[in-house]
């Protein structure tokens, strides 16, 4: 095998690895905030549970980069665009690596992408109670007040 192609596959793994754990780690955060927002007076995650999240991050994020490096077949990195860079390979019209794309694209974009919806959508949520709330409490204390 030629030097490019080591190079390749290099560079190829650590982007995957990289923006896989990256996204990973963006849900972790997302909906570890949901929690401390929907349930303030719970401590939900703790310094050992957090290293945890971020080892399962790692961890998940090498099981998708690794399976392309190794070139079993299931899965391959090759050269993209104007061969600049090299990244995994969905061009191909094999079976298997459209199955292992058509894998990592569920699991590594819609997956953290709902979560990361669904997080951020349960904290407007929360905020919007908090707010009606806040304004039905405050009409309910100032009747004196003319209303706006």
């Amino acid at each position: 095998m030629e030097i490019k192609q080591h190079g390749c596959r290099i560079y190829a793994f650590f982007g995957g690895l990289t923006g896989t754990t990256s996204i990973i780690t963006l849900s972790v955060i997302s909906f570890d905030r949901y929690f401390v927002i929907r349930f303030p007076l719970k401590r939900t995650f703790s310094k050992a549970r957090i290293k945890i999240c971020l080892a399962v991050a790692w961890i998940y994020g090498s099981i998708f980069s690794i399976v392309p490096a190794l070139d079993i077949g299931f899965g391959k990195y090759a050269y993209e665009g104007y061969l600049t860079s090299c990244s995994f390979d969905y061009l191909t019209e094999n079976k298997k690596i459209k199955t292992f794309i058509i894998i990592f694209f569920v699991a590594a974009w819609v997956v953290p992408f709902v979560l990361i919806s669904f997080s951020y959508g349960n904290i407007l949520n929360v905020g919007k109670a908090y707010i009606a709330t806040l304004s039905q409490k405050n009409s309910t204390e100032l009747p004196f007040l003319p209303e706006v």
